[in-house]
């Protein structure tokens, strides 16, 4: 069975920098960023067990607002907060990328009145 969330508006924060654990104060100082969040299977080309993607789009358009995480996990749910893990692609020029270890800390924003 295969976990689909859908879309929610969420406050998030990456837990890593480059791969590496970020302070407690410096994650304390960190405002977030507001992103259309969304956890998905994602195309595969060969039979295997499910690949999942994780994405925070801008809210209305198609536009990441950090790079998304491959072979994303969701490691805890606490609080009404997810931990997201996974590997986060950074581009390096007009054809590389770099693969970093990153974790979200996401928290759902509540929708306003309107």
């Amino acid at each position: 069975m295969l976990l689909y969330i859908s879309t929610v508006l969420v406050n998030l924060v990456r837990l890593r920098h480059q791969g590496k654990k970020r302070s407690t104060a410096d994650i304390q100082a960190d405002a977030g960023q507001v992103g259309e969040f969304s956890f998905s299977e994602r195309a595969r080309y060969v039979k295997s067990e499910p690949i999942m993607l994780a994405c925070a789009l801008r809210p209305g358009t198609c536009d990441y607002v950090i790079p998304p995480l491959d072979r994303a996990r969701i490691t805890q749910i606490r609080n009404g907060a997810i931990l997201v893990t996974g590997a986060e692609q950074v581009p390096k020029g007009s054809k590389d990328v770099i693969v970093f270890k990153q974790t979200w800390w996401c928290r759902p924003i509540a929708p306003s009145a309107g």
